[in-house]
């Protein structure tokens, strides 16, 4: 069970209030292996039951949708559906899975279409539960106004339906196709528009039961169907520790004849998108975008999508075409179809309880460069790589995040926007990231790397990013807590400074990450306004708000026995002990005294050495190479000590990771 799992269980034994979007549905990405191979995405296949959809991405092949529902064929091996053909269920032997378990699922053997030694592949998997997900069998009357009793436990917002022993088409119900009386319209797997046709008798589902018609491709006398329902929760969904959070939406929006972008407020931030033009007669692909491949927000690099009615591999969207945010998403109007309905189903991003592990959501990292193809382990996907180099002078530091791509990048101290390694940090990965390239700054040949790694989660970290508007204004972010740091950097431009808060300082000033001179007080920057758990709020100023540029903000804060942001007063000639609530010390310290000029941010980690006498050290406002002739801060088991002599007297603030 996951850290995220655990707290959830925790926190209710009602059942419903212990679900979190984690145990309901995964995304994972995986190499494949050309032999037997297990995919642990902690999913519980085996006593839930779900329905696993998967897709190779670096070839051309189908898609595949096997369930425990349909269940197995000849040869041990889990029959399938594909999404993009109109043909029957497939069995054929040793083409599929051989068993769904209790933490995922597992591969018998080779092939191009699930497991290929020479491929990379995505897999979604849906767990039945209610208020999310719910797969049905039956056997067709051909009668009109059949109903089929479903345990969706809501009203479905999408119905999915395949004959299984005859070849026709894919036939699905959705919500939004029309404003009124969806139920008298279907779509299918293919570039089509929606039509009217009763194949759902033109009756709503309901609760406990949908609808179908005297067709054959959904009711057809005497053959088997299967039918996957999804929820729409609205206000109503019952996950997340405390049992009230919605994880799912299916809706619609328009599109309108011009270049802006059309947002769409799911309340949440999505992990996984299907869109659908439901009005064009021949651009309404089903596109699929998720968050491991490369979802990304404004300004970030371009968004990957497989699309569900080809056997295309992975492409890539234009520059901001679809684009996900803290609340939803948006797509630039006339970047699809203009003037067109478009249909989607969104999932939110997970978990949603905190985490009570740090080493799953924060790992230090040092090695010797080796160029092109460099693998660095963390043991979890990475939102967010701190690196340097610590062996020589001169070079600037990264700063890669999940938001804004496998090729963007910032390089504090310098007040550049995004700059552009193409995939050079490729974070497509479950256990860490590849650096596909040869950069000097991370991974050239020669010379030895630290990378900090941080993964999203609630009440630990997150990344927002914004539009500028120029005015007075709050953005919204998904940390689950107060933010209690925040590293604020323009995207789309240069010159503007890394601008920092901290509680330690108040809302009235601000540092700079680029920068060791001393904290300012200046309100046109958090707008001398506190951070709350759904909003920060920005200021005038260029650097944090300019109208028509781009933010990026990433943001910290406390969670006991995890992480703390704080302050300390330091008197020099004396050791300070610095107590952040943690029971084995700490693995990594970012400090900077505020209130006065040359406090040069440090950063100290247990993997280059915290120890009773000199201590490696890292200065993020400066390209030096790393400083190993002091004693600076000692162990101490709930955090750290500041050693007697090292640094001045003053009063400092500070991040630390038990």
């Amino acid at each position: 069970m996951t850290a995220s799992k655990i707290v959830a269980a925790a926190a209710s034994s009602a059942g419903s209030g212990a679900t979190d979007v984690d145990d309901v549905f995964s995304c994972h990405l995986y190499d494949g292996s050309g032999s037997s191979q297990s995919i642990n995405n902690g999913i519980d296949l085996a006593g839930e039951g779900g329905m696993v959809w998967g897709k190779v991405r670096s070839t051309s092949d189908g898609h595949w949708l096997v369930d425990s529902v349909r269940g197995k064929g000849s040869n041990n091996n889990f029959k399938y559906l594909r999404t993009e053909q109109t043909t029957a269920e497939i069995d054929l032997s040793s083409r599929s899975l051989s068993s769904l378990d209790s933490n995922g699922f597992t591969f018998q053997a080779a092939d191009t279409q699930f497991n290929s030694g020479s491929h990379e592949y995505v897999s979604w998997t849906f767990r039945k539960a209610e208020k999310f997900f719910d797969i049905v069998t039956y056997t067709g009357d051909g009668t009109n106004g059949r109903a089929i009793n479903h345990n969706l436990g809501s009203v479905p917002g999408m119905i999915i339906i395949k004959i299984l022993d005859a070849t026709d088409h894919w036939t699905i119900y959705h919500r939004g196709i029309t404003d009124s009386d969806p139920q008298d319209y279907r779509v299918r797997f293919d570039n089509q528009p929606a039509a009217d046709a009763p194949v759902f008798a033109d009756t709503a589902p309901t609760s406990t039961q949908f609808t179908v018609g005297a067709y054959g491709e959904v009711n057809g006398n005497g053959n088997t169907f299967v039918a996957y329902l999804f929820a729409h929760n609205n206000n109503d969904g019952e996950f997340g520790p405390d049992g009230d959070q919605d994880i799912i939406k299916c809706g619609q929006f328009e599109t309108a004849n011009n270049g802006n972008v059309q947002n769409v407020d799911l309340g949440f931030e999505p992990q996984w998108v299907l869109l659908k033009n439901v009005t064009n007669t021949s651009s309404g692909d089903w596109w699929i975008m998720d968050d491991m491949r490369q979802m990304l927000a404004p300004n970030g690099d371009d968004t990957a999508y497989l699309r569900a009615n080809s056997t295309d591999g992975e492409s890539l969207f234009g520059a901001d075409t679809f684009m996900k945010n803290s609340t939803g998403f948006g797509v630039v109007n006339n970047a699809f179809a203009y003037n067109c309905r478009f249909i989607y189903m969104a999932i939110r991003k997970g978990p949603l309880a905190k985490p009570t592990d740090a080493t799953k959501v924060f790992d230090v990292n040092e090695a010797a460069g080796t160029g092109a193809g460099q693998v660095i382990t963390t043991g979890f996907p990475v939102d967010m790589t701190y690196v340097k180099k610590v062996d020589a002078a001169g070079a600037n530091w990264e700063i890669w995040n999940r938001t804004g791509g496998f090729s963007n990048h910032l390089e504090p101290p310098a007040e550049n926007g995004y700059a552009t390694i193409t995939d050079q940090w490729q974070a497509d990965n479950m256990t860490g990231f590849t650096w596909k390239g040869n950069d000097g700054y991370s991974n050239g040949s020669g010379n030895t790397y630290v990378n900090w790694n941080w993964r999203r989660a609630p009440g630990f970290f997150d990344i927002a990013c914004y539009d500028g508007s120029g005015s007075n204004r709050t953005v919204t972010h998904n940390l689950g807590a107060v933010p209690e740091m925040m590293w604020v950097k323009c995207t789309s431009n240069g010159n503007l400074g890394f601008m920092v808060y901290h509680s330690g300082i108040g809302n009235t000033h601000y540092s700079m990450l680029n920068s060791s001179a001393a904290a300012v007080d200046l309100n046109v920057i958090w707008n001398d306004t506190t951070p709350t758990s759904s909003v920060f709020t920005v200021g005038t100023g260029g650097s944090v708000n300019d109208s028509g540029k781009r933010y990026i903000a990433f943001l910290f804060t406390t969670l006991a026995g995890i992480s703390k942001v704080g302050s300390f007063s330091h008197t020099s000639g004396s050791a300070t002990n610095v107590d952040c609530g943690f029971s084995s010390g700490a693995r990594f310290v970012l400090l900077k005294r505020w209130d006065g000029s040359g406090g040069n941010w440090l950063i100290f980690d247990s993997v280059r050495g915290i120890v009773s006498g000199n201590d490696p050290y890292l200065m993020p406002d400066s390209t030096n190479a790393e400083a190993t002739n002091s004693d600076a801060i000692d162990p101490l088991s709930s955090g750290f000590t500041v050693a007697d002599g090292f640094l001045a007297s003053g009063n400092y603030i500070f991040y630390a990771i038990a």
